[in-house]
């Protein structure tokens, strides 16, 4: 059903309608509504799109999240895996770092706001796969932005331990080449803000590195649309 009425349907703008539709109809598998949902956050992130991105993500995680809240307190087991939950909250992290860099020069006090909500959902993802050592480097990045730097080495330490535990060879070797981003003096004219900037090459360098093609692609253009970056520390 996801395939034939929402996944498969062309161009972006149709599989969007198509999608909601779907949601709209009563008949629905509650079971269908958290994918379709991701579905629709995934359009949105190809059109650069990224608040309704975030909307829809935030979505899917709720709708993921509702069987479980239903539960009695029993030994029952979890109707969703943790895995699938650490791996929905560094999507959302991800979608508020592109929106965060899209908007960042008209958007200061969003973009601080948008950088505390990326690591509270990176910490979110590590609560339920603490192995998850991509979203590590993300985190790691976020914190050298808020010049917690001892952190953000101990992230990078321990994203570069799980992808070795994990066979991820080419990762670890990544990470182990990664430089993290510091507090800097200002660096650029246009910089909003004050005190502490972070280099906008440390940031889409750890953005660029991820696994989905589409972020970097993504990422490539911000770097052209954005030659500096700035975040209060």
């Amino acid at each position: 059903m996801i395939d034939k009425e929402c996944r498969d349907v062309l161009p972006p703008q149709a599989k969007i309608r198509a999608c909601l539709s779907l949601l709209g109809d009563r008949r629905l598998p509650a079971a269908y509504v958290a994918p379709i949902n991701g579905e629709v956050s995934s359009v949105f992130q190809s059109l650069r799109d990224y608040n309704n991105a975030i909307k829809y993500k935030k979505i899917e995680i709720e709708r993921a999240l509702a069987p479980v809240k239903q539960l009695p307190s029993s030994g029952e087991a979890l109707p969703v895996t943790f895995g699938a939950m650490s791996l929905r909250y560094t999507e959302l992290g991800t979608l508020q770092a592109l929106n965060r860099l899209a908007n960042f020069n008209s958007q200061s006090d969003e973009a601080r706001r948008g950088a505390t909500e990326e690591q509270n959902n990176y910490n979110l993802a590590l609560q339920y796969n603490p192995m998850n050592y991509r979203t590590y480097r993300y985190r790691a990045e976020v914190r050298s932005l808020f010049c917690d730097s001892a952190s953000a080495a101990q992230d990078l330490e321990a994203a570069v331990r799980f992808a070795e535990t994990a066979g991820d060879q080419n990762a670890a070797r990544d990470y182990k080449r990664a430089t993290l981003g510091a507090c800097l003096d200002s660096r650029c004219s246009n910089l909003v803000g004050s005190d502490s900037t972070l280099g906008d090459e440390q940031v889409f360098s750890a953005l660029e590195h991820r696994s989905d093609a589409a972020s970097a692609a993504e990422c490539a253009g911000l770097r052209a649309e954005r030659p500096c970056l700035a975040v209060y520390g």
